[in-house]
């Protein structure tokens, strides 16, 4: 039992690297380009790093939030549908 309770967690560990990946191939963002948004009030830029991760930037806290709910939203979309 101690056993399993160790090699549980280890191996969520080594497959996160791939969930992570298979993730980022799911999402509704193009991996480059530029989507139209009419809730912004300046340009924000979405990037993802080797792991799927979102950086978001924005020029107010505003345009911040808009971008990051948009990555998260694009993200979630299979689950969510």
């Amino acid at each position: 039992v101690l056993a399993l309770l160790v090699a549980i967690p280890l191996l969520g560990w080594l497959l996160l690297p791939a969930l992570a990946a298979r993730q980022a191939a799911e999402s509704l963002d193009p991996p480059v380009g530029d989507v139209a948004a009419p809730g912004l009030q300046a340009p924000a830029s979405i990037r993802r790093d080797a792991r799927g991760v979102p950086l978001v930037e924005a020029a107010s806290i505003e345009d911040l939030a808009w971008a990051t709910g948009y990555a998260m939203a694009a993200d979630r979309y299979n689950q969510m549908t």
